[in-house]
């Protein structure tokens, strides 16, 4: 896995920003993350531009009514532009994290999720009657000809409400 880095590109001087951008697409990269302080508006304006995912990074830099990036986080995340995620304000090693795991599973040409190695507690889900016709929705504005009879079931008071995991 290679990584590339261009920096001081920006919306400001985007004279400055399509040749690099131009040169990492031949590059072949799998995806990109896009830091933008300020207004933000960066990430979304290279996801508008090409097909590889992008990840947005805030940053805290910048002046005024930035807020400490939380006008670049929030400029990000209302953006309209399709194959563009967001991560926290500072939160680089998130971004990192995430364009690896997107390469990998790009290179590897997976189209389907795997799950971890490890098995999780199984838990025992309560039994339940099928349902009848009598349970099914009608049509709207109509009521139900029946009302479904409720039963109660009681929780222990250790566990506040959720529902307890059964031992192995």
């Amino acid at each position: 896995m290679e990584v590339r880095l261009d920096a001081d590109l920006g919306v400001a001087g985007l004279h400055r920003f399509v040749g690099p951008l131009a040169s990492t697409l031949e590059w072949g990269c799998d995806v990109l993350i896009v830091a933008a302080g300020m207004d933000g508006v960066l990430p979304g304006l290279v996801a508008g531009l090409i097909d590889v995912p992008v990840i947005g990074l805030p940053v805290s830099t910048g002046y005024g009514r930035g807020g400490a990036g939380e006008a670049a986080l929030t400029t990000m995340l209302q953006s309209c532009s399709t194959g563009l995620v967001v991560v926290n304000i500072d939160n680089g090693v998130g971004a990192g994290a995430a364009a690896v795991l997107m390469a990998q599973r790009r290179r590897r040409g997976r189209t389907t999720a795997s799950t971890a190695k490890t098995s999780a507690p199984t838990t025992r889900s309560a039994k339940r009657a099928p349902a009848t016709v009598q349970d099914a929705p009608g049509p709207p504005g109509m009521a139900k000809s029946r009302a479904r009879p409720r039963t109660a079931t009681k929780t222990p008071a250790k566990s506040h409400g959720k529902p307890r995991r059964g031992r192995p």
